[in-house]
């Protein structure tokens, strides 16, 4: 059995535009690749 390895990080605010320039071909296919991990129940 392998064990998982996690990383620690910092957290900073950013302005969403900046990580998703462009809502239609940035933000929407990783919101459908990543919904589970915003609400994984």
């Amino acid at each position: 059995m392998e064990k998982e390895t996690l990383e620690i990080g910092e957290v900073e605010r950013c302005s969403p535009k900046k990580l998703w320039p462009h809502e239609e071909f940035d933000f929407t296919p990783w919101l459908f690749e990543n919904i589970s991990l915003l609400n994984p129940y």
